[in-house]
């Protein structure tokens, strides 16, 4: 159960920044587009998404309760992600195209930062969901 606590807090503090800056930050979108249109940017975000599964996967997969069932859920899931931007990165760059616009970027900041919220409140009171 200390893995699953250690983990929720580092996805927690993961997604409440991420959600917090892309909602000050107005270019943004612009800045994604930039990334995933690159070749070599966009092998590096799924570099970036690989390593930041890895220790989830290798160090968490544990599937007893709902807690950690979810914590390993979202460490093999951003790994297959990851997978995927290596995979077929021309794929990726359509869905991006469709994908990318203010209105959809806002509406995954505010669910970052609810993610945020919960999996932090959870790492810090365990017991709720044991």
């Amino acid at each position: 159960m200390d893995y699953t606590i250690i983990f929720l807090k580092y996805l927690g503090f993961f997604y409440l920044l991420y959600g917090l800056s892309s909602l000050l930050n107005k270019k943004i979108s612009n800045t994604l587009m930039t990334l995933v249109k690159d070749d070599g940017q966009l092998f590096f975000l799924g570099f970036m998404t690989i390593l930041f599964s890895m220790p989830i996967v290798l160090l968490h997969n544990i599937w007893d309760s709902y807690l950690a069932g979810f914590v390993s859920f979202f460490g093999w899931a951003t790994l297959l992600k990851g997978f995927f931007i290596w995979s077929f990165p021309d794929y990726i760059k359509s869905k991006a195209e469709s994908r990318l616009n203010e209105r959809n970027l806002k509406m995954r900041s505010v669910f970052s930062l609810v993610l945020a919220l919960v999996l932090l409140y959870f790492a810090c009171n365990p017991s709720c969901l044991i």
